[in-house]
């Protein structure tokens, strides 16, 4: 009577190895978030900058800032020296996490002029991104 080996893992070896695939993923996954967190900040910053280039494009051409970011992509009624859109495309670009970008004008001779920015990260509780 001969006995067949049969190749596999046994319950030990298999343990190991879930152990093993388990202590590789603690270290990966919280990185790997980090990574992604950092990109979404970085197209934000990007994001603003256009944006911010463009309102201030707009109040070179027309004396006076938008009194929202969507007149950045039709032209206000009774406007003169509108040269838009100051940004293309068919709808207004959003922060990293897909939000829309907050955009105030302040009184005449404030300091500064218009505030832009991204609340950021929802997780966060502060995580506000500026245009610079």
């Amino acid at each position: 009577m001969q006995k067949h080996l049969q190749s596999g893992m046994t319950f030990i070896e298999l343990t190991i190895m879930i152990l093993i695939i388990g202590i590789l993923l603690a270290v990966v996954v919280p990185n790997a978030n980090r990574w992604l967190g950092r990109g979404k900040e970085q197209a934000t910053k990007s994001s603003l900058q256009v944006i911010n280039n463009a309102v201030q494009e707009y109040q070179a051409d027309t004396g006076q800032y938008p009194q929202s970011l969507e007149d950045l992509m039709h032209k206000p009624q009774d406007l003169s020296g509108w040269n838009g859109a100051y940004i293309k495309g068919k709808t207004l670009p959003h922060d990293g996490w897909n939000q829309e970008f907050v955009y105030k004008v302040n009184p005449r001779g404030t300091q500064p002029p218009f505030e832009l920015y991204s609340y950021g990260d929802p997780t966060k509780e502060d995580g506000r991104i500026h245009a610079e």
